[in-house]
């Protein structure tokens, strides 16, 4: 074999290692044309390679003849990739004459299957080259008249290869020069076959070795090309790890299946897992979702409906590296091919925990807030009730009283006694509605917890009955407070009677005092030192307990958990408003089966105990003096003239402030204290007294009413400045509180 067969032969084996090459670098993706024009074009050329070794060694005119007929239709074949080819590594794309061009060598195609192209051959002669090498060339006669319209059509290939070179050059210099030398390699290589082919010269074709010469660049150009598009990938696949990592979302990629393909680093951070630890395995058997089965399941089905086609997303709970538990909003969405198959499922997961305790502590507020409407609006509701009411009260006890007082033993005076206790009872419902609403008036005294639960151990044990053991151990160091001895009272009877309810078949009931500190900065914590002081008043039954959802509601006013008819839901809220009304608080530990606990807290005062006064049993006291009577009720006003004057007081009575100010100005001198209504028409009882003491600032005063919100007079009465009286009233009380007030 000599040179040029030599030549042939590798270049033939050179073009199918090429094309071969080629077809599995596209076969990877599939989406890179250039390679697979390239493949076909280097796949032709190696094939027109082979017919030219056959050419050159052929002994027969047939297989001569076969040889030439291939070679002419792989050559048009050539030409349509080869257009293509060139429109795809520069991006010069003419479509139209692209598309036309090709139908046109189709046509071209389909002729010389039938007809031979290049002539048909009429001998074969034996010629020796220069380097001495033995070869077969042909003889033929004339060639098809469409042979030269097609090599003239097929120079355009170039002229597209030219121009998509310029253009590539303007931002690659390198590709545009290598895609020129190619065109005009292969301009060269067309005008050789032209010539061969039209003069029918008995020469050796060059086709494979011309083609090389510009295959060689193009190759180059394909090579150079395919590795930007690598680094492309790559720089590509870079920023897609970076965005896919360094996100504050969880996300990963899933198959149909459920097994983790992918893990962002967020989420294994999260977890405090490792890559290799969870990729591969189900993604429910998974860090992230092993603390909770029923979490497990419904992933499973989640991934079953996502690889259905749909959307899926809930809300879940993840737990971190540290245990600690995430409110996390996630999601899972499926990704479609080309053929709009599922082949991939995407789980997303962002951490709501701050967005959730922010709605959970909004939705508190929110629920402090309705609760501090309703008891505004509660509060104002027994405001008016206790104003109104207790006027009446104070009529039907002032007139039972006066009567009691004339009846001695007679038989009516049982029923007076009936209708004085239907009063009290009466009076003890408003004292309860404005205390639950927080709207009591307080007369606060220095006074020793120990004390008030001493006093009230008695009434407790008859109130709690023999099947529950009371015991009381009282601190003997316990600090004093400052509060209203007989509200405390009001609302340790209370608990104790909510405690003997929670044990219908007895128990036990442990009352205790002791001092303790509680820390500024915190709201349940307590601790030795280094806070408030508080002395502790805790009430402890071994009842029934509460459930959470009750211990939510437990302060709420009218609920209960008892029999319809055996409670009014108001005994724990008068607890809580009693309580926060004298600056403490109450914590409630409980829990069903184990029992109940209320602390309640009251801040320790360094004043003087003043201890407990004992009610004296003395018959009430009389006077002399002139008093000044204000009150806009007629009844009201009526009574307590008429009971005060039983007691030797000289009564003026005056219907409202402008007709006080009259009488007071007719009795200059005369007036000894003024006893009037808080809340009246036009001018108030504190209003009133004011512009009395402009001429007489010595003046005494006793304010009387059922219910009043004047926050000036309320401080004055909760610091003494002010003296008050609680409608509805005895006789005796009026009496007392009036000789008291004169007395000082």
């Amino acid at each position: 074999m000599g040179p040029y067969l030599f030549a042939n032969a590798a270049l033939v084996g050179f073009f199918l290692f090429g094309a071969i090459y080629h077809v599995i670098l596209w076969w990877r993706s599939r989406a890179n044309q250039t390679l697979l024009l390239f493949a076909v074009v280097t796949l032709l050329s190696a094939i027109n390679g082979f017919a030219m070794v056959v050419i050159a060694t052929a002994q027969r005119i047939d297989a001569a003849q076969w040889a030439l007929n291939l070679r002419g239709n792989l050559a048009v074949l050539t030409v349509i990739f080869v257009a293509w080819l060139f429109a795809s590594v520069t991006g010069f794309r003419p479509r139209a004459f692209l598309w036309m061009f090709t139908l046109a060598f189709c046509v071209v195609f389909a002729f010389g299957l039938n007809a031979p192209l290049a002539g048909a051959v009429t001998a074969i002669d034996q010629a020796v080259t220069p380097w001495g090498e033995t070869i077969s060339v042909l003889r033929r006669e004339a060639a098809s008249p469409l042979l030269v319209p097609v090599y003239l059509l097929a120079i355009s290939v170039p002229a597209i290869g030219l121009i998509g070179g310029a253009r590539l050059a303007r931002h690659d210099r390198v590709g545009g020069a290598l895609t020129s030398l190619t065109s005009l390699a292969y301009l060269g290589s067309v005008l050789v076959g032209l010539g061969i082919d039209t003069r029918r010269l008995p020469l050796p074709y060059m086709g494979p070795i011309m083609t090389a010469l510009w295959v060689l660049p193009i190759a180059w150009q394909v090579a150079r090309a395919n590795q930007q598009q690598a680094e492309q990938l790559v720089a590509t696949e870079r920023r897609f790890r970076a965005i896919f990592d360094q996100t504050f979302q969880f996300i990963g990629l899933l198959d149909v299946s459920g097994t983790l393909l992918e893990a962002n680093q967020t989420a294994l951070t999260f977890a405090g897992a490792r890559s290799e630890d969870v990729i591969g395995k189900p993604f429910w058997q998974t860090p992230w979702w092993t603390h909770s089965p029923p979490l497990q399941e419904r992933l499973r089905n989640a991934i079953d409906a996502a690889a259905r086609g749909e959307v899926v997303r809930f809300e879940v709970t993840h737990p971190d590296r540290d245990g600690q538990m995430h409110h996390i909003d996630f999601s899972l969405k499926p990704v479609y091919d080309a053929t709009g198959a599922i082949i991939l499922l995407i789980p997303e997961g962002r951490d709501i925990t701050n967005r959730v305790v922010a709605e959970d502590a909004k939705r508190k507020l929110e629920q402090q807030l309705l609760q501090a409407q309703k008891m505004e609006a509660l509060g104002q509701l027994a405001g008016g009730v206790a104003h109104d009411f207790n006027n009446l009260l104070t009529v039907i006890a002032g007139h039972t009283d006066m009567l009691l007082s004339e009846k001695g033993d007679q038989p009516s005076r049982h029923d007076l006694q009936q209708i004085r206790q239907a009063s009290d009872r009466a009076a003890s419902m408003t004292r309860q509605l404005l205390a639950f609403s927080r709207q009591s008036v307080l007369e606060p005294k220095v006074l020793n917890l120990n004390a008030v639960v001493a006093q009230a151990e008695t009434m407790l044990r008859r109130s709690i009955g023999e099947n529950i053991e009371l015991v009381v151990n009282p601190a003997a160091d316990a600090q004093p407070v400052k509060a209203d001895p007989d509200q405390l009272s009001r609302a340790l009877l209370n608990m104790a009677i909510n405690a003997r309810d929670a044990m219908p078949d007895g128990g036990r009931l442990v009352i205790e005092t002791r001092n303790i500190e509680l820390a500024n900065d915190k709201d349940d914590g307590a601790t030795d030192s280094g806070g408030t002081s508080f002395v502790l008043l805790s009430i402890s039954d071994t009842g029934c307990g509460m459930t959470p959802e009750t211990k939510a509601r437990l302060f709420e006013p009218f609920y209960t958990t008892k029999e319809q008819g055996k409670g009014t839901g108001l005994g724990l809220a008068v607890v809580d408003g009693i309580v926060k009304q004298s600056g403490g608080r109450i914590d409630v530990f409980s829990a069903p089966g184990a029992g109940t606990t209320f602390n309640v807290y009251l801040p320790a005062t360094r004043e003087p105990d003043g201890g407990v006064a004992a009610t004296p049993d003395i018959r009430p006291p009389h006077g002399c003096e002139t008093v000044l009577l204000v009150e806009d009720e007629p009844a009201v006003r009526e009574m307590t003239q008429a009971a005060l004057e039983r007691h030797g007081y000289t009564v003026l009575p005056a219907s409202s402030g402008a007709e006080a100010l009259r009488i007071a100005g007719l009795n200059q001198g005369a007036i000894n204290v003024v006893l009037t209504d808080v809340v009246m028409p036009g001018m108030s009882g504190p209003q009133l007294v004011e512009q009395l003491r402009e001429q007489h600032p010595r003046l005494a005063a006793l304010f009387m009413s059922g219910y009043t919100s004047d926050a000036v007079l309320r401080h004055g009465i909760e610091t003494g400045e002010a003296d008050f009286l609680q409608k509805p009233f005895s006789t005796a009380a009026l009496a007392a509180k009036l000789r008291q007030v004169l007395d000082r």
